[in-house]
């Protein structure tokens, strides 16, 4: 089956891998509305079933295998569609070979989840530091299995079929899995809200872990859910306790800016695709004229992956497990439980820090809690703990590198993601110092509308400058492009790295800000010595009133 559809992909004129994607997508709608007409957990258990408490210890085979006497055949009917259903589309759309590695790589880490919870039991009184070899060993391995696909791709032969999507999503869901089983094993006091509210206390059955590694509406192209979001779906509990039934509306505003964000990327493809950026011609155009047409470019790029990402999204709506409660302000029910991105968030970003956070959101997560607090955990207040190899631009740093290994090993990604990571360093800087400026004065308040506007092109321009590059894969396509934008980019940067190290960046804003004080000053003592001579004035007048006439 994997042959007949290289075979139609060549009939139909389209990359093989657009193919997969999209048929992958599309069945994805049909499956959903069959997975809803399962039988729901709520209706078979009695509501005063007394369910007897799961061992502590490992237990008999058949808990191990497809869960204890909680586990109702409702829920078990779950896993087993979503495994069942993702295996056939796997071993069809790709190869069984590609399932079976996957299913053998989800087995072993399920093995070695119940050896560290096993160890956990025997040994109590060990510090929660002897059982990080579980989380790291989990990552490192899933990015070695990754990367060992990237390199057959990428590096040692371009004209085999890329068959690492799968491997994305296994990857970022086992990284989250691993670190939240293990924070499941440390105190609260060392915890961070976020990890307090994902961290699993109770290992699954391999039926349960199984259902969550192939959720059929994500196994491609994401969303990467958390396990403790598909543990209380499929059992209905935590918040999806109160799932409305009426999700119409909310799958079909995600589908329709899909196909939106489809129609104007299938439009667009030849007319701003990003090779355009690395021609001599182009070159030859105003500056200006290049710069928008690099944002123009971007933008058509990125509906793409807006397009794959809102209608698998729209699948996990018409499931369910995008319910997210209801809005405290608005009241509105909420179905971004597993978003991937906010298109508007991202469109009208004015940091480079905000534009981040809403780009591949579960990755981003899987990243933070992989990488980002281990190296940077938050503090009890929430913020960041200091030093020299626990600071924030190290923890960014490494959470970019990772990131670049995810994606592969063409040389354009390692110029995205490590002029990346500068960027986010500078820019939240220079932010941090100079919006102040505008939000707490009162002569520059009334000019932040135009701050907004400037940082809102600066930020778009700058992102747009370096993921360009992602696109182009090659390194000679990607300095091309650069030199088209005369590298300004990297010169902005250079010119920020040395305001920041210099100390003129905190200097200059100091002066400026010692500057409009005054000035505020200034303008306070002549608006109380006019308002003393108007009153003045008025007293006077008053007196000549009440002067008696001859």
């Amino acid at each position: 089956m994997a042959q007949n559809i290289a075979v139609l992909a060549k009939d139909l004129g389209l990359p093989l891998q657009v193919l997969q994607y999209g048929t992958a997508i599309l069945l994805s709608f049909p499956l959903a509305a069959i997975y809803r007409t399962l039988p729901s957990p709520t209706n078979t258990q009695k509501p005063n079933q007394q369910l007897p408490t799961p061992p502590k210890t490992i237990g008999s085979v058949s808990r191990l295998l497809i869960g204890d006497a909680s586990t109702t055949s409702a829920v078990r009917l779950r896993h087993i569609y979503s495994l069942a259903v993702t295996s056939l589309l796997m071993g069809n759309l790709f190869s069984y070979s590609l399932f079976a590695e996957v299913l053998s790589t989800s087995v072993i880490v399920w093995g070695l989840s119940l050896v560290m919870k096993h160890s956990e039991a025997l040994h109590k009184t060990d510090s929660t530091n002897s059982r990080i070899w579980f989380p790291i060993l989990v990552f490192a391995g899933a990015l070695l299995q990754l990367a060992s696909h990237h390199i057959r791709y990428q590096v040692w032969d371009t004209s085999l079929p890329d068959d690492s999507a799968p491997f994305l999503i296994l990857s970022t869901k086992l990284g989250m899995y691993a670190w939240a089983l293990y924070d499941g094993t440390r105190p609260a006091s060392e915890l961070g809200p976020e990890q307090i509210s994902r961290s699993i206390h109770e290992t699954p059955s391999l039926l349960e872990f199984l259902g969550f590694i192939f959720f059929f509406p994500g196994w491609l192209v994401g969303p990467a859910i958390e396990f403790s979001d598909y543990r209380d779906f499929t059992r209905l509990e935590g918040h999806y306790k109160e799932l409305p039934q009426d999700r119409l509306i909310p799958t079909v505003k995600l589908a329709g800016l899909g196909i939106v964000c489809l129609v104007l990327n299938l439009v667009t493809a030849k007319d701003f695709a990003p090779i355009v950026l690395t021609t001599n011609d182009f070159y030859l155009k105003p500056f200006w004229f290049r710069a928008v047409f690099l944002m123009i470019a971007a933008f058509m790029a990125r509906c793409k992956f807006y397009a794959a990402w809102k209608l698998s999204e729209s699948a996990c709506t018409m499931v369910g497990i995008s319910y997210n409660g209801v809005g405290p302000e608005t009241s509105e029910v909420l179905w971004n439980r597993v978003e991937n991105v906010n298109v508007y968030d991202v469109e009208t970003a004015q940091s480079t820090r905000a534009f981040v956070n809403q780009w591949n959101k579960n990755a981003s997560n899987w990243l933070r809690q992989s990488v980002y607090i281990r190296i940077s955990p938050p503090s009890r207040d929430g913020r960041s703990v200091r030093g020299v190899l626990r600071s924030r631009e190290v923890a960014n740093f490494a959470t970019f590198l990772c990131s670049a290994l995810w994606h592969g090993f063409r040389p354009s990604y390692y110029i995205l993601f490590i002029t990346g990571a500068v960027l986010t360093t500078v820019a939240g800087a220079i932010r941090q110092t100079v919006r102040p400026l505008f939000v707490s004065s009162r002569l520059l308040g009334n000019f932040k509308w135009l701050y907004d506007i400037a940082s809102w092109i600066l930020t778009q321009w700058c992102i747009d400058y370096v993921a360009v590059t992602f696109l182009l894969y090659r390194l000679d396509l990607s300095l091309l492009m650069l030199r088209s934008q005369l590298y300004a980019g990297h010169l902005l940067l250079a010119a920020g790295l040395g305001l920041m190290w210099s100390g003129w960046l905190s200097r200059g804003a100091r002066m400026v800000e010692i500057h409009l004080r005054k000035g505020e000053d200034d303008i306070g003592e002549e608006v109380l010595m006019n308002e003393a001579a108007e009153s003045s004035k008025m007293g006077g007048d008053a007196k000549m009133r009440k002067r008696p006439v001859g």
